[in-house]
C-alpha cells in the first residue's frame, strides 16, 4: 500500500482533470491520498473532496502565510 502524505488536490489548478490525478494514483498503486487544507476555504474544499473520493483523506489547518486572513 502506498501512500501520498502531502498533495494540495483542493487547488483550482487541478479543476480541468483532479479525477483523472485521483485515477492515475488510483492506477499506479497508491490507495490513500492525503490532502492539506491550508486556509478555512481550502480545508472545506480537501474535506469536500474525501466525501467523494474513498482513496482521499483530508487534514484542515491554516498555513501561517494564510493566518492573517484567518478569523475565529
Amino acid at each position: 500500500m502506498w501512500t501520498d502524505t502531502h498533495l494540495h488536490l483542493d487547488d483550482a489548478a487541478f479543476d480541468p482533470d483532479r479525477d483523472a490525478v485521483v485515477a492515475r494514483a488510483r492506477d499506479a498503486g497508491v490507495d490513500a491520498l492525503i490532502c492539506a487544507g491550508t486556509s478555512v476555504d481550502g480545508s472545506r474544499r480537501a474535506i469536500a473532496l474525501a466525501e467523494r473520493c474513498p482513496e482521499v483523506w483530508a487534514t484542515v489547518g491554516i498555513h501561517p502565510q494564510e493566518a492573517a486572513a484567518a478569523n475565529e
